[in-house]
């Protein structure tokens, strides 16, 4: 039987056994390689978040709860294991994450509606397919918070901290993927 590139005498025509075991060579330190350049760069990522996200000011209260302190969705920043998927074309996907346990995350980085004076929600009865009573939570309508004193102010504009680091990362991410590459290429000379 006869492969690609080499004859049946065991010949290699066109130096493709050589490349084929530095290939193999390659491609047995990629995933711990890959591993250390994606967790660096989360690294760089989650500070760079760190940096970006607002901390309110001493004074300031919030309603979320009594417990809350300035900086401590500064604090909740965090890096995720790496996670890997199969693609449909045979290959892997490898990424990291950079997530928060702060319950208001979402809130700051993308903007909310501000609302003071109540709630723009209420419970309304309706009865269910089998006939129960049953209540469930629905948004009031303009004249209905005008006459509950909800007044909304507008639209908090969100701080985009993450959208920002990734942008500002990007090339830091390319770099390190270069020197990767360089570094499980040097042996191969073609």
């Amino acid at each position: 039987m006869s492969r690609w590139g080499v004859h049946d005498y065991g010949k290699d025509l066109f130096g493709f056994d050589e490349f084929t075991k530095a290939f193999r060579k390659m491609e047995q330190k990629y995933p711990d390689e890959a591993t250390r350049m994606l967790n660096a760069a989360g690294k760089v990522m989650v500070q760079k978040t760190k940096d970006l996200t607002p901390v309110a000011s001493k004074g300031r209260s919030y309603k979320t709860g009594a417990s809350r302190r300035p900086g401590d969705l500064k604090k909740s920043w965090r890096l995720g294991k790496e996670r890997r998927y199969r693609t449909d074309g045979g290959g892997e996907l490898r990424f990291v994450r950079v997530m928060s346990y702060d319950t208001i995350a979402h809130l700051i980085e993308s903007g909310h509606d501000v609302v003071h004076g109540g709630s723009k929600y209420t419970t309304e009865e309706y009865t269910d397919y089998k006939g129960r009573k049953r209540k469930r939570r629905v948004e009031r309508g303009r004249i209905s918070k005008a006459a509950h004193g909800v007044k909304g102010t507008g639209k908090a504009e969100g701080a985009r901290m993450l959208e920002k680091a990734f942008k500002s990362g990007e090339k830091l991410f390319e770099a390190m993927s270069e020197q990767l590459l360089d570094k499980l290429t040097k042996d191969v000379q073609l």
